[in-house]
């Protein structure tokens, strides 16, 4: 595997990790928050200019199926993205504290927090969208033995063993959804955010985990649905153009 592309993992691996502690703010204190905030935008600096192309490359060709749902998906995680920036310098009181702005703070923090988890749902989404290129480079970072020209006979049921542990995790994440109320904090029913301070560290992050698996399976299955869909579609077109000239021909004979 070529080295850009270890950095790549090992920066996404990064980004995972201050994910979950920028979530875990009222456990892990406000100062560390602040600082993973801080570390945090830089990954995400460096993340957008490895994948600069894919700006190149948004005015360019149709925007059909899976690529329609997947640039959807990216603009509007790059736009939490840039509200809790924003917000989060407004709000600094450690890392950009000499930076003063004053009267935005009630709509500062508001901003923050439904950006917040709506960005941690994106994020998550975006990591379902991306999982068969993240299962690529898992594999290229593993010395994998020569291909087969026939899969064993057990390839089938790792694969299917592998889909439900996938699917177990994400019922597990769809109760921690509703355990931690996180869809009162989406919509804005709730400006405060309640967390047990007496559930172990690591029993938050495990339920966290089990919802990004949530929300990134809900992805995967949306891609393969709309992809379906288009695809379906683009058959159906092909077919009636067919039918068409078949049909103009008939008429010229």
């Amino acid at each position: 595997m070529k080295p850009l592309l270890k950095f790549k993992i090992a920066l996404d691996v990064l980004m995972a990790i201050g994910l979950l502690l920028s979530m875990s703010y009222i456990l892990i204190g406000l100062k560390f928050h602040e600082y993973n905030g801080a570390i945090m935008l830089f990954l995400f600096i460096v993340h957008n200019a490895l994948n600069r192309r894919w700006y190149k490359s948004i005015f360019r060709g149709p925007y059909l199926g899976q690529r329609l749902v997947q640039t959807s998906i990216n603009i509007l995680t790059l736009t939490m993205a840039l509200i809790l920036l924003v917000s989060g310098i407004i709000l600094s009181q450690e890392v950009f504290g000499f930076i003063n702005i004053s009267g935005f703070t009630s709509l500062a923090r508001t901003l923050h927090l439904i950006a917040a988890y709506w960005g941690f749902a994106l994020i998550s989404m975006h990591v379902g969208m991306h999982w068969g290129w993240i299962l690529s480079m898992l594999k290229g970072l593993v010395k994998m033995s020569p291909k087969p020209k026939e899969k064993p006979a057990y390839f089938s049921y790792l694969t299917w063993g592998g889909r439900f542990i996938g699917l177990l995790i994400a019922l597990l994440g769809l109760k921690a959804f509703v355990k931690h109320n996180l869809i009162s904090y989406m919509t804005l029913q709730t400006q405060f955010v309640f967390i047990d301070l007496e559930q172990p560290l690591m029993l938050f992050f495990a339920d966290y985990i089990a919802m990004i698996v949530m929300w990134a399976y809900f992805a995967a299955i949306l891609r393969l649905i709309v992809s379906q869909l288009f695809k379906t579609g683009s058959q159906t077109k092909w077919a009636t153009r067919k039918n068409h000239r078949q049909t103009m021909d008939n008429r010229r004979g």
